[in-house]
């Protein structure tokens, strides 16, 4: 902000802090117990409820603060016109058929920005945050649309299609064998399955049709976690081991 251009100590303490906050949102925000705002997520999470409210009152004096703060620039009645246009673009756009509306992480940003565009020690910091909490949407989880479909959300939920079956786990994995020499190996799969994907910790090691893996290439002094997904359709499941 051009107020802040004569104290840059004072501008770099109101922007950068809340600035890194907001970039570093999934670590900052980590234990409140809210992923998605779905009414099917907020279910599941304990606590989910309690910290939607919270939420919602800390931001809500936030905004009734910036309201008086526009009120007296005379900015208001300009703020309020774009403002009640873009929320019934969003009513509109909430009752489209087959569709859900997600405001995700860089959408909440953009809405709130233009309102702290205000000469204040508070706009500074909130201004900071939200900028951050932009990228950090954007680089976290991509600029997705603001129109989903069902499936799309479910993400990499399970849709109860067939699951690749490991011969080898950890019930019968034969430890006398040096672990250069072992191997890993799984069931294979008719029908319109073509291929499988093999994650270990978390890193996808192999994709093909093949029935087994050697584990040579891994350190036998830690322990490795197995996912297997058949491949062959739009959409993969892991099994673990």
């Amino acid at each position: 902000m051009p107020a802040f251009s004569k104290a840059p100590i004072e501008a770099a303490t109101w922007y950068l802090a809340p600035y890194w906050a907001g970039v570093l949102t999934n670590l900052t925000t980590d234990k409140i117990p809210i992923s998605r705002l779905t009414a099917s997520d907020l279910g599941k999470r304990s606590g989910a409820i309690t910290a939607l409210v919270i939420i919602i009152l800390i931001v809500a004096i936030i905004v009734l603060n910036q309201v008086r703060v526009i009120r007296k620039t005379g900015w208001l009645p300009h703020y309020l016109k774009w403002y009640v246009m873009g929320g019934l673009v969003a009513v509109v756009l909430s009752q489209l058929p087959g569709l859900e509306l997600r405001i995700h992480h860089y959408i909440i940003s953009m809405v709130f920005i233009p309102g702290t565009a205000f000469p204040t020690r508070l706009s500074a910091i909130y201004q900071g945050f939200l900028l951050g909490m932009f990228l950090n949407g954007g680089a976290a989880f991509g600029f997705d649309s603001i129109l989903q479909t069902t499936s799309e959300l479910r993400q990499d939920g399970p849709q109860g299609s067939i699951l690749p079956n490991f011969l080898t786990n950890s019930t019968n994995f034969n430890a006398s064998i040096a672990f250069v020499n072992q191997t890993i190996s799984w069931d294979g799969l008719s029908g319109i399955w073509d291929g499988f994907s093999l994650l270990i910790d978390d890193v996808e090691r192999y994709s093909g049709p093949a029935l087994n893996f050697s584990l040579a290439a891994f350190d036998p002094t830690i322990p490795h976690f197995f996912r297997l997904a058949v491949s062959g359709v739009p959409r993969l499941e892991h099994s673990n081991f």
